[in-house]
């Protein structure tokens, strides 16, 4: 997941975030040479020039130091945690004007804006450390008051006394300096100032570093400097920052689902604590701590599992103001109290979700970190069978649209096919047939190797996640029993979809097919319902009832008794018997052709929807053999086509109709002059 850091001290800091992707640890705001001191005086009255200094970036802090807008800045960039150093601290303070001190620092000095004569506070005075804690404690009231105050993390550096060639430093700041001696004395201020955040902040908010990695780079790109550390140093500091802010964002996404909760733990630990908790939440580390599979489990008891004789388990679909929330993600809890209040529940969050907060859907197909997510699932759900291998129980999986082809994935590769049964809904199917970006989404934030940006096409990204052993199609190989609800007006998700689903089936018309209802084979029930427009979800009271014929066990039972219960329009599903036994002059009739000569406009009609509910069509305008204009995969019975060149007496309009398992019938009809 990428986090934003505000810095707040020096290049110590700052110089680390360019050894990373700044995808994921991201600097969003940079203040050096300003002490946490200056915080107790105003901003300056005057104007001053600063266009001897060299660059913008000094002219920019000078300027932020002199109007004293620390804070300002920090809460305009709005980061998720905030990284302080106080190597910067060394300059001490100077008067500016009367009454006002700022940082005594070189960009201040080059300006000339104070000389020899100003009141200077040297860094290693009473008065100095006086005005420091005064700072500090003012600045941390503001990060209380603005809920960030367990989000800061000091750098807590010492300045080095020797290089990584192992000399001592000298001739630092010159040669007129006992070198040893002034680096003891900075390090004597840094000691003071941790020892007095100590009793303010936990001890997980600092950084400290082991006695080997406190040496200075001979190589270092700003000079040889006590504080100038070998990329040893900075790459420590970025496993901390990375460690210790990624577990800040668990603990808060944990907290809010208010259960017992394990971080960091193996997937054996998770199983051996199984039966101690009726309900906790465990988050648990494959490959990577950044991509954990956190798992919840409620009435997880063995005397209920053992009473139910079923386990429900629920995946998520895309999450909602994705941006605004931390992992993990966990749905249907509340649905299984209505069931039953003791009925054992277990949700799973896809990990892939910690890797950006712009991800709001990963189907739990796993990513660059996690490529084994799916049979990572598969493994846990049949190991939860054989948890208490003296008892017949079975798990009962729930989810719609992602999470609809996150079940069917799972399906492919469990063990336990026959203790397994599975409610979806508007599942998707295909991953590049569901919306573009959606998908471009995913492959940028969990392969981003594959720089799926630079493709514009769906067949470019399809052949460029197959070269690369990308996973975005459900396999067949399915022996569990699935109901899956589609809403009647889910075009997109009935035929992009669902209906690819069928064909690679392969059933050889070994199917009941009734008026809202489709039954294949033994194991596969498709139940169509009105629910609302294009891809809505099927009403809670449907969802149960449903869940409820499977937590009983009575997918076999399920008829048109059931079926019938679920709301619809008054038409009629598109049946293969349609096909067959509607006469062609009643689909013809059905077919209506206008041509506007002055428009030039052929405007056309098919009442289809009139008697019909699940269709699919396609539309072709030709010229004498030669299709000239057609409209693919569409719901539309009302189309316009736009002709100039071609005589009206040669055109015939031929429309294809399909239903949901590719059965097909075609119509034609000529368009005459009115």
């Amino acid at each position: 997941m990428e986090r934003r850091f505000y810095i707040y001290g020096s290049c110590v800091s700052r110089d680390a975030f360019a050894l990373t992707d700044n995808n994921v640890l991201d600097p969003v705001g940079y203040t050096a040479r300003y002490s946490m001191a200056r915080l107790n005086f105003s901003e300056v009255h005057n104007e001053y020039d600063t266009s001897l200094l060299k660059s913008d970036f000094q002219r920019e802090i000078l300027k932020r130091e002199l109007n004293n807008n620390l804070l300002d800045d920090i809460t305009k960039a709005n980061p998720d945690f905030i990284i302080i150093d106080f190597i910067d601290d060394r300059f001490g303070l100077v008067e500016i004007e009367e009454g006002v001190f700022v940082t005594n620092s070189f960009e201040l000095r080059n300006t000339k804006i104070t000389d020899a004569t100003s009141k200077v506070f040297s860094a290693k005075s009473e008065n100095f450390f006086s005005l420091w804690t005064s700072g500090i404690d003012f600045f941390l009231e503001y990060a209380k008051n603005n809920n960030f105050l367990d989000r800061i993390i000091i750098n807590a550096v010492f300045w080095a006394k020797k290089y990584d060639n192992g000399l001592d430093i000298n001739n630092y700041p010159n040669s007129e300096f006992n070198s040893q001696n002034y680096i003891d004395s900075f390090n004597n201020l840094l000691e003071r100032q941790y020892g007095y955040l100590s009793d303010k902040l936990n001890s997980d908010q600092f950084i400290f570093y082991p006695k080997e990695l406190n040496v200075a780079s001979l190589n270092h790109k700003w000079g040889n400097a006590p504080f100038h550390y070998t990329n040893e140093f900075y790459g420590f500091f970025l496993e901390k920052i990375n460690s210790i802010s990624l577990s800040h964002l668990k603990y808060e996404g944990f907290k809010r689902w208010n259960k017992k909760t394990y971080l960091n733990v193996s997937e054996e630990e998770m199983f051996n604590l199984l039966p101690y908790n009726d309900a906790a939440l465990y988050s648990v580390d494959y490959d990577s701590e950044i991509v954990p599979l956190d798992v919840m489990f409620k009435s997880f008891k063995k005397e209920n599992i053992i009473e139910h004789k079923k386990i429900l388990v629920s995946f998520n679909g895309a999450i909602t103001k994705r941006n605004q929330k931390n992992n993990p993600f966990f749905s249907k809890m509340d649905l299984s109290g209505e069931i039953s209040q003791n009925l054992p529940f277990i949700a799973f969050s896809d990990p892939s979700l910690y890797l950006s907060k712009n991800l709001a859907l990963a189907w739990y197909n796993g990513n660059y970190l996690f490529t084994n997510l799916v049979s990572t699932i598969a493994r846990i759900l049949d190991k939860i069978l054989l948890l208490y291998p003296d008892e017949d129980y079975q798990i009962v999986l729930c989810g719609g649209s992602g999470a609809g082809y996150a079940i069917l994935n799972i399906l492919n590769y469990i063990d336990n096919s026959d203790k397994m049964s599975a409610l979806i809904w508007n599942p998707q199917i295909v991953l590049s047939e569901y919306k573009l970006g959606a998908f471009k989404s995913y492959l940028k934030y969990c392969y981003p190797n594959l720089n799926p940006d630079s493709y514009s096409l769906k067949s470019d990204l399809k052949k460029l996640i197959s070269d690369n052993r990308v996973s975005e199609e459900v396999g067949i190989n399915i022996k569990s029993k699935v109901i899956v609800l589609m809403n009647e007006d889910d075009h997109n998700h009935i035929f992009k979809h669902v209906s690819n689903f069928i064909k690679r089936l392969n059933i050889k018309g070994d199917y009941i097919y009734g008026h809202n209802y489709l039954f294949l084979e033994d194991n596969f029930k498709v139940i169509f319902g009105c629910w609302g427009k294009d891809h809505a979800v099927p009403y809670r009271s449907d969802i149960k009832l449903f869940l409820k014929i499977l937590l009983k066990n009575e997918f076999d039972k399920i008829k048109e008794e059931q079926t019938g219960l679920v709301p619809l329009h008054n038409n009629k599903l598109l049946t293969k018997d349609d096909f067959d036994n509607v006469p062609d002059v009643d689909w013809l009739e059905m077919l209506s052709i206008t041509y506007n000569e002055k428009e030039s406009d052929i405007l056309i009609r098919f009442d289809i929807d009139k008697y019909y509910s699940i269709y699919n069509l396609v539309y072709y305008l030709v010229h004498k053999g030669v299709t000239v204009k057609s409209r693919w995969n569409t719901k539309s019975t009302k189309l316009r086509f736009k002709v100039h060149s071609y005589p009206i007496e040669d055109l015939t309009v031929r429309v294809y109709i399909r239903d949901i398992c590719g059965n097909q019938k075609i119509i034609s009809k000529n368009i005459y002059l009115a």
